[in-house]
């Protein structure tokens, strides 16, 4: 086994379980807050751990980094907001393609794929995301703009969980 095969496994392993914690925080009143903490810390460490194994992940961490500040001041300035929006896909784009290029390497070409697909989507809902904005803004197609809307949060939730998914098959790949 290749370290850093293993390296990256481990670090996605850790994003895995961070992401988890964040979403289980999202739903416990009270305690919550901590495991959405605890959650983005492991995250981050996961990230970080990674990094070490590829610079495609490191570059992530420092994007992840700048998307944090980023959203500590868009209640400040508002274009912040979108800065954060569009480095949470690249982001996502270079977790998901860095660890396609891991995987394809070892042989893993169906997680590999899975992976691709996963930014891809990510993506294609943000763009649907912005051009809702647009066409809410002329009323004739507000209707039409928010039943977009509400298709697009379904296939945004439908691509968060492919990317549950891939995050734990690419760890495992990776790790064995």
């Amino acid at each position: 086994m290749s370290f850093s095969y293993e390296t990256a496994g481990k670090g996605l392993n850790r994003m895995f379980i961070g992401e988890i914690l964040c979403i289980v925080g999202a739903f416990i009143p009270l305690v919550g807050g901590f495991l959405v903490l605890a959650g983005f810390i492991v995250n981050l460490v996961g990230l970080y751990t990674a990094g070490q194994a590829d610079g495609g992940y490191h570059t992530a961490f420092v994007l992840t980094i700048v998307r944090m500040i980023a959203s500590l001041f868009s209640a400040l300035l508002p274009l912040l907001s979108i800065i954060g929006s569009a480095l949470s896909i690249m982001i996502t784009y270079l977790v998901c393609t860095t660890s396609a290029r891991l995987l394809t390497e070892k042989g893993d070409l169906e997680t590999a794929a899975r992976g691709l697909l996963v930014w891809k989507l990510y993506l294609a809902c943000m763009v649907v995301s912005i051009l809702c904005v647009v066409l809410a803004l002329i009323p004739a197609l507000f209707g039409l703009a928010v039943a977009v809307v509400l298709v697009t949060l379904i296939a945004s939730l439908v691509g968060g969980i492919l990317y549950l998914v891939f995050l734990y098959r690419a760890s495992n790949s990776l790790l064995h």
